[in-house]
């Protein structure tokens, strides 16, 4: 495993840079939601969805296959992909900042205007944990299909190859 950071450096220099170019295509097709004043948009939380269902499909793809019985893949192959591109391509960490943010502006705005209501933000809150839950749990569904696809799909119960045969 000797010379593998210099690897999985470059591959998430690649891995940002391709991040950047599908979030750029996702606001180019959508259209609608760019920011203004500091507003999250509709197109930034489609493009960070878009970003960590590819890369969570595209990691479970790389796992599935680097597992087959006798894939001979070079070792710096599945740490360069996997953790250097492919990490810095997803973005969790993105993914609970980036909603955050309205519902802090929004607290926020509401403190100093000494409305002092908080169902507003709770609300908010509520919705920003639900929509973490769902890219989550699709995240997680987009690695599992990546990771069948690798492996080669198989039938999933005995009586399933039974009747296919």
């Amino acid at each position: 495993m000797r010379g593998v950071l210099p690897w999985v450096a470059l591959a998430g220099a690649a891995g940002v840079t391709a991040s950047g170019l599908v979030s750029r295509t996702v606001h180019a097709l959508v259209g609608v939601g760019a920011t203004a004043g500091g507003q999250v948009g509709l197109a930034q939380l489609l493009a960070l969805a878009t970003v960590n269902l590819l890369g969570s499909f595209a990691l479970g793809l790389l796992w599935g296959r680097a597992a087959r019985p006798g894939a001979r893949w070079d070792p710096r192959v599945v740490p360069a992909v996997g953790t250097g591109f492919l990490g810095a391509f997803t973005s969790f960490g993105g993914a609970l900042a980036v909603p955050a943010l309205p519902l802090g502006q929004a607290a926020w705005g509401m403190a100093s205007d000494g409305a002092g209501l908080w169902v507003l933000p709770a609300l908010l809150g509520l919705l920003l944990l639900a929509g973490l839950l769902v890219l989550a749990v699709a995240s997680t569904a987009a690695a599992g299909l990546g990771l069948r696809l690798g492996r080669g799909a198989r039938p999933s119960h005995p009586s399933d190859a039974e009747a296919a045969a």
